[in-house]
């Protein structure tokens, strides 16, 4: 992502809610034009700046079980 640049915040069409895109992962933040979809995508933003561009949420890891027949 350009340093210089925020996503967008953008509609998604198909499902009304407003959506940015955050190293290429969709964010669905809540009904399009509402101010509490814009404070999330102000969340987001600020999140995934603060991670230095990456995802700010914990890597998924594989279980500690495993399921056998």
């Amino acid at each position: 992502m350009d340093s210089t640049r925020l996503p967008k915040y953008r509609h998604h069409k198909a499902s009304g809610q407003a959506v940015v895109t955050l190293g290429g992962r969709e964010v669905y933040l809540g009904r399009h034009g509402t101010a509490a979809s814009r404070q999330a995508y102000r969340r987001a933003v600020a999140e995934f700046m603060a991670a230095g561009g990456r995802d700010p949420r914990p890597a998924r890891t594989a279980p500690d079980f495993s399921i056998v027949d």
